[in-house]
Protein backbone atom coordinates (compact mmCIF):
# COMPACT_ATOMS: atom_id res chain seq x y z
CA UNK A 1 0.00 0.00 0.00
CA UNK A 2 2.83 2.44 0.84
CA UNK A 3 4.48 1.71 -2.52
CA UNK A 4 1.25 2.55 -4.37
CA UNK A 5 0.89 5.80 -2.41
CA UNK A 6 4.51 6.74 -3.15
CA UNK A 7 4.01 6.08 -6.88
CA UNK A 8 0.80 8.17 -6.88
CA UNK A 9 2.57 10.99 -5.02
CA UNK A 10 5.45 10.86 -7.51
CA UNK A 11 3.06 10.91 -10.43
CA UNK A 12 1.16 13.84 -8.91
CA UNK A 13 4.44 15.71 -8.47
CA UNK A 14 5.38 15.17 -12.14
CA UNK A 15 1.94 16.34 -13.31
CA UNK A 16 2.16 19.45 -11.11
CA UNK A 17 5.69 20.20 -12.36
CA UNK A 18 4.58 19.95 -16.00
CA UNK A 19 1.53 22.16 -15.38
CA UNK A 20 3.64 24.80 -13.60
CA UNK A 21 6.14 24.76 -16.45
CA UNK A 22 3.36 25.29 -19.01
CA UNK A 23 1.87 28.13 -16.97
CA UNK A 24 5.22 29.87 -16.47
CA UNK A 25 6.06 29.69 -20.16
CA UNK A 26 2.62 30.81 -21.29
CA UNK A 27 3.81 34.40 -21.49
CA UNK A 28 6.46 33.66 -24.16
CA UNK A 29 5.81 33.22 -27.87
CA UNK A 30 8.02 33.06 -30.92
CA UNK A 31 7.09 33.67 -34.55
CA UNK A 32 9.15 33.24 -37.71
CA UNK A 33 8.84 34.41 -41.30
CA UNK A 34 11.05 34.16 -44.37
CA UNK A 35 11.84 36.91 -46.84
CA UNK A 36 13.64 37.18 -50.17
CA UNK A 37 16.64 39.45 -50.24
CA UNK A 38 19.99 39.68 -48.55
CA UNK A 39 20.27 39.47 -44.78
CA UNK A 40 21.40 43.12 -44.77
CA UNK A 41 18.32 44.22 -46.74
CA UNK A 42 15.99 42.27 -44.47
CA UNK A 43 17.72 43.46 -41.30
CA UNK A 44 17.60 47.09 -42.45
CA UNK A 45 13.89 46.72 -43.22
CA UNK A 46 13.29 45.15 -39.79
CA UNK A 47 15.13 48.00 -38.08
CA UNK A 48 13.16 50.61 -40.00
CA UNK A 49 9.82 48.99 -39.14
CA UNK A 50 10.74 48.63 -35.46
CA UNK A 51 11.94 52.23 -35.22
CA UNK A 52 8.75 53.56 -36.81
CA UNK A 53 6.30 51.60 -34.67
CA UNK A 54 7.97 50.73 -31.36
CA UNK A 55 10.72 51.68 -28.92
CA UNK A 56 14.04 50.09 -30.00
CA UNK A 57 16.19 49.23 -26.98
CA UNK A 58 19.07 47.31 -28.63
CA UNK A 59 20.55 47.12 -32.11
CA UNK A 60 23.59 45.18 -33.36
CA UNK A 61 24.19 45.21 -37.10
CA UNK A 62 27.12 42.76 -36.87
CA UNK A 63 25.01 39.96 -35.37
CA UNK A 64 21.79 41.19 -37.00
CA UNK A 65 19.86 41.31 -33.75
CA UNK A 66 17.62 43.94 -32.26
CA UNK A 67 15.23 44.36 -29.37
CA UNK A 68 12.22 46.60 -28.95
CA UNK A 69 9.14 46.83 -26.83
CA UNK A 70 5.55 47.80 -27.21
CA UNK A 71 4.55 50.86 -25.27
CA UNK A 72 2.44 49.73 -22.30
CA UNK A 73 -1.05 49.53 -23.68
CA UNK A 74 -2.84 46.41 -22.51
CA UNK A 75 0.46 44.90 -21.38
CA UNK A 76 4.13 45.55 -22.02
CA UNK A 77 5.58 43.13 -24.58
CA UNK A 78 9.36 42.85 -24.95
CA UNK A 79 10.48 41.68 -28.40
CA UNK A 80 13.77 40.34 -29.73
CA UNK A 81 14.62 39.82 -33.38
CA UNK A 82 17.25 37.64 -35.04
CA UNK A 83 17.87 37.73 -38.79
CA UNK A 84 19.48 34.55 -40.15
CA UNK A 85 20.49 34.10 -43.78
CA UNK A 86 21.46 30.45 -43.63
CA UNK A 87 18.39 29.20 -45.49
CA UNK A 88 19.44 29.28 -49.12
CA UNK A 89 18.02 32.29 -50.94
CA UNK A 90 15.61 33.02 -48.09
CA UNK A 91 16.29 35.04 -44.96
CA UNK A 92 14.69 33.79 -41.76
CA UNK A 93 13.47 36.36 -39.23
CA UNK A 94 12.63 35.13 -35.74
CA UNK A 95 10.61 37.39 -33.47
CA UNK A 96 10.53 36.35 -29.83
CA UNK A 97 8.06 38.05 -27.53
CA UNK A 98 7.62 38.01 -23.80
CA UNK A 99 4.76 39.61 -21.91
CA UNK A 100 6.27 41.59 -19.08
CA UNK A 101 3.00 42.25 -17.29
CA UNK A 102 3.14 41.11 -13.68
CA UNK A 103 -0.43 41.94 -12.79
CA UNK A 104 -2.23 39.07 -14.48
CA UNK A 105 -2.49 40.74 -17.86
CA UNK A 106 0.10 38.44 -19.48
CA UNK A 107 -2.42 36.61 -21.65
CA UNK A 108 -3.86 39.90 -22.89
CA UNK A 109 -0.32 41.11 -23.57
CA UNK A 110 0.30 38.00 -25.67
CA UNK A 111 -2.72 38.88 -27.77
CA UNK A 112 -1.01 42.22 -28.32
CA UNK A 113 2.12 40.20 -29.19
CA UNK A 114 0.26 38.38 -31.94
CA UNK A 115 -0.72 41.75 -33.41
CA UNK A 116 2.87 43.00 -33.09
CA UNK A 117 4.13 39.96 -35.01
CA UNK A 118 1.59 40.52 -37.76
CA UNK A 119 2.42 44.22 -38.08
CA UNK A 120 6.17 43.58 -37.89
CA UNK A 121 6.29 40.93 -40.62
CA UNK A 122 3.89 42.85 -42.89
CA UNK A 123 5.99 45.96 -42.35
CA UNK A 124 9.20 44.15 -43.37
CA UNK A 125 7.51 42.86 -46.52
CA UNK A 126 6.22 46.34 -47.40
CA UNK A 127 9.64 47.94 -46.80
CA UNK A 128 11.41 45.32 -48.94
CA UNK A 129 8.85 45.88 -51.70
CA UNK A 130 9.37 49.65 -51.46
CA UNK A 131 13.15 49.21 -51.66
CA UNK A 132 12.83 46.93 -54.69
CA UNK A 133 10.66 49.49 -56.52
CA UNK A 134 13.15 52.26 -55.76
CA UNK A 135 16.02 50.11 -57.07
CA UNK A 136 14.18 49.56 -60.38
CA UNK A 137 13.53 53.25 -61.01
CA UNK A 138 15.91 54.97 -63.43
CA UNK A 139 18.28 57.37 -61.73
Amino acid sequence: MKRKTAVQAGLLFVICAVMCSVMLNASNISKTATFKGTSDQVFNAAVKVAQLKWHVTFLDRETKTLSFHDFPTIGDVACSVVVDDSYGDLVLVTLGMQARSSDGRGVMALEVGEEIASQFFKGIEAELSRQAKLAKQPH
